[in-house]
């Protein structure tokens, strides 16, 4: 959690961040660094997570660089229930994850069809589909995993990147 001892460096220079906000597995960080979640709760967070995570096999990731999101995603309408959205990082870039062979399809019709372009299409090298309903099979047992977890007092605002 290199974002915690980050947080913990500016605080001992005196710095006092207004917000916090994570992405993925860092919002447990973001959670943590906020007062939300004690640290024993973060690390008790991430090995649920991990441990849950790698019950689930298969899919992939694609990282689609210069194309309009719009355009990526009108084109996910022939995927609907086999490909998500992960990430949007910009107006042109995003991440996708789903099912593995609809990923391989659907960068194939990227690639031909704005393939003119200078675009970016990389799968990545991970071992599951994250932020994809691939996960939804272990999300029971992470909610019973994580129901003792207390609520801590906000110091900080914490801003989602999933709820806002």
């Amino acid at each position: 959690m290199l974002q915690v001892g980050l947080m913990e460096l500016l605080q001992h220079w005196g710095i006092k961040p207004v917000a916090t906000v994570g992405y993925s597995v860092g919002e447990v960080a973001a959670a943590h660094c906020s007062g939300l979640i004690s640290l024993a709760d973060a690390v008790q967070i991430i090995y649920h997570r991990s441990r849950l995570q790698a019950k689930v096999t298969g899919g992939k990731m694609l990282v689609v660089g210069n194309i309009p999101v719009q355009q990526v995603s009108a084109a996910l309408e022939a995927y609907s229930g086999q490909i998500s959205v992960a990430a949007i990082n910009s107006p042109q870039s995003c991440t996708l994850s789903g099912e593995a062979e609809s990923i391989s399809a659907l960068q194939k019709h990227l690639a031909e069809k704005f393939g003119k372009r200078k675009i970016f299409l990389r799968v990545l090298n991970v071992p599951v589909a994250y932020h994809s309903h691939m996960m939804d099979p272990v999300l029971t047992e992470m909610e019973a995993s994580l129901s003792e977890l207390k609520k801590g007092k906000l110091a900080i605002d914490l801003i989602s990147t999933a709820t806002g």
